[in-house]
């Protein structure tokens, strides 16, 4: 908005520059020694002057160019704080207006342009024949005969196949030989995998099968401890260990079969 107070001191800098060869005049005016002239006619009575409105005086400054331009700068600044202090908002969309007359119809529009036909050449490339007679290279698509590369090496073929069992890793371990070749693999036996009757420091391996106090134990995992219920995370039982039984009658031998 604009500043009333920056309004009123840009318009007195404007009065006051418009007056400053007046004032000028006035005190050189006043400076000077009166001197005696000669006497002139008398002339007729004077009026009293008519008083001036400040609001009149203000009207034909404002029309001035130089205050116009003034104003002008002020009124854009000042609008253009307040745009600033407050962005406007998207308005809403407006109602649909009326359908327009309708318009010329438009020249026809040109054919366009198909494929016609297509070959390859001698050199391997695609051209295509377009319906407008003309032909286009695509480039070459068919490619060139390869170079006589290095003999490969003959497959391995199976000429001996075995199959054994290796203990101490659990492993099935398979061999192919072929002209004094050999190539083999090995992977996890699976089941379970007999380890004797536990004794202190043994080092069980998962899935083997320990006997102990009379019961079956299976390994959960490779471990060093000994197989009983408190050590549940290592140990899996399989089978407990039965009771004794009773002491059986003596039976003397039988008597023979007497024939009738």
């Amino acid at each position: 908005m604009l500043d009333p107070v920056e309004f009123g001191k840009a318009m007195a800098a404007i009065v006051k520059d418009a007056c400053a060869p007046l004032l000028k005049r006035i005190e050189e005016l006043e400076a000077r020694q009166p001197e005696r002239g000669e006497k002139g006619d008398i002339g007729e009575a004077g009026r009293d002057a008519e008083p001036v409105a400040v609001v009149d005086v203000v009207d034909e400054l404002v029309k001035t160019d130089a205050l116009k331009t003034l104003v002008d700068l002020h009124v854009a600044a000042a609008v253009d704080e307040y745009v600033k202090s407050n962005p406007p908002k998207d308005g809403r969309d407006g109602e649909r207006g009326p359908p327009g007359e309708k318009g010329d119809p438009g020249e026809s529009g040109k054919d366009g342009i198909g494929l016609a036909g297509a070959v390859i050449d001698r050199d391997g490339g695609l051209v295509v024949t377009l319906t407008n007679g003309e032909a286009k290279s695509l480039g070459v698509i068919v490619g060139r005969d390869g170079k006589d590369g290095a003999n490969g090496r003959d497959g391995l073929s199976v000429s001996e196949v075995s199959r054994t069992y290796d203990p101490e890793a659990h492993e099935v371990v398979e061999r192919w030989a072929q002209a004094g070749e050999q190539k083999e693999l090995r992977y996890p036996a699976g089941g379970i995998r007999p380890g004797g009757f536990w004794r202190e420091g043994l080092k069980s391996l998962s899935g083997q099968a320990i006997t102990h106090d009379g019961a079956l134990w299976i390994a959960k995992r490779d471990n060093a401890t000994k197989p009983c219920l408190e050590n549940a995370d290592d140990w899996q039982l399989a089978a407990r260990k039965g009771r004794d039984g009773k002491d059986g009658k003596v039976v003397g031998p039988t008597e023979p079969v007497k024939l009738g």
